[in-house]
């Protein structure tokens, strides 16, 4: 049997939780750690709470939108959807290392480690290859 009110209350509090960021978080306060000019740093604070935030994507695709209309830039919030979704330490507690072992989740866990990095810095790299492109190109 399928459970049609548990989505609508899990977007219900994804989009709550955005508002929430959005009134309590200063704009200057996310560009200044995480915006376009945040380089390394920034991408390496969202990757590192990525990693923390526990919850699916009705939580976690909110939350960057609103962090976006604060002012984040595109690679930090890559680098945290992209480590949201590899690096989580709650799905690693609940469901990695009780089917694979705790050596198959390290492993898996160290490998993984400088994807989101990667990615963010290639979303910055391609973002500033098209801010520079002349406009007819850009089609």
């Amino acid at each position: 049997m399928v459970d049609a009110g548990n989505g609508g209350s899990k977007a219900a509090g994804g989009f709550f939780l955005a508002g929430f960021v959005q009134v309590l978080l200063p704009k200057e306060l996310i560009i200044k750690w995480v915006g376009a000019k945040s380089g390394m740093s920034g991408i390496l604070i969202a990757t590192s709470v990525g990693m923390i935030t526990p919850g699916g994507p009705m939580l976690s695709f909110p939350l960057v939108a609103a962090l976006f209309r604060l002012g984040a830039g595109y690679g930090p919030l890559i680098a945290y959807l992209t480590s949201w979704e590899i690096l989580s330490f709650y799905r690693m507690l609940v469901y990695e290392i009780p089917f694979m072992g705790i050596s198959f989740a390290v492993l898996r866990f160290s490998v993984s480690l400088v994807l989101p990095v990667l990615a963010g810095v290639s979303a910055q790299k391609i973002v500033k290859y098209f801010e520079k492109m002349p406009p007819e190109k850009k089609e």
